[in-house]
C-alpha cells in the first residue's frame, strides 16, 4: 500500500487525537509556542495530519506567534500539499481547507492547481476556472494568483500587467495585486 494511504482509514480519528494533544500539551505548557513553530506545522503535514496543522497554524495565529503574511505563506504551503495529496483533485481540496490565515490553504490549492493543469498561462483557461467559484473571495484569489504565476513566468511587470489585462474589469486588480505580491517577495 503506498504511504500516503496508511493512515488514511483512521485520519478523522488520528486528526482528532493529534490535535487533542497538541491542545493539551500547549494549555499544559501555559499556551508555550516555540520561536519557530514552523517546525510543528511542517511536522503535522509531513505526517499527513491536515486539519490538525491547520488548527495549529489559527492557534499560533492567534496567539500572534506568527504574523499575518507568514501565516498565509504557511497556509498556502498546506494547500498546495492537500492538491497534492488529493491527486490534484480541485474541489475536494478545496473543501479540506479552513479559512485560516486569509483563505490561504485555498491559494495554495489554486496555484497548485493552475501549475499543474494550465501551465501556459492560457487566459481563456484561466478566466473559466476563476469563474468556476461561487465565493467571489476565491474568484479573486484565482485571479490573484494567477497574477503571482504571471509575473514569474513573463519577468518583466510590463508583460505580467498585460496578461492581467484579458480579465473581466472587476478581476484585473486582483490579478495585478498577485502581481505586485509576487515583484515584491522576489525582491
Amino acid at each position: 500500500m503506498p504511504k500516503k494511504h496508511i493512515f488514511k482509514k483512521y485520519k478523522i480519528a488520528l486528526n482528532i487525537i493529534l490535535g487533542l494533544l497538541a491542545a493539551g500539551a500547549l494549555f499544559m505548557a501555559g499556551f508555550y509556542l516555540p520561536k519557530n513553530p514552523e517546525v510543528i506545522f511542517y511536522s503535522l503535514i509531513e505526517s499527513e495530519f491536515f486539519s490538525a496543522a491547520d488548527r495549529f497554524l489559527e492557534f499560533a495565529a492567534r496567539r500572534d506567534t506568527i504574523g499575518a503574511a507568514r501565516c498565509h505563506v504557511l497556509a498556502r504551503d498546506l494547500g498546495s500539499t492537500l492538491y497534492e495529496y488529493n491527486d490534484g483533485d480541485l474541489q475536494k481540496s478545496v473543501s479540506e481547507c479552513g479559512a485560516t490565515c486569509y483563505a490561504g490553504c485555498f491559494s495554495g490549492v489554486i496555484r497548485a492547481h493552475i501549475e499543474t493543469e494550465i501551465p501556459n498561462l492560457d487566459s481563456e483557461a484561466l478566466k473559466e476556472l476563476c469563474g468556476s467559484f461561487d465565493n467571489p473571495v476565491y474568484t479573486g484569489d484565482c485571479a490573484h494568483q494567477s497574477g503571482h504565476l504571471a509575473s514569474g513566468r513573463f519577468k518583466t511587470a510590463g508583460g505580467a500587467i498585460e496578461f492581467c489585462g484579458n480579465f473581466s474589469e472587476n478581476k484585473r486588480s486582483d490579478c495585478y495585486h498577485g502581481t505586485l505580491h509576487q515583484i515584491f517577495e522576489e525582491s
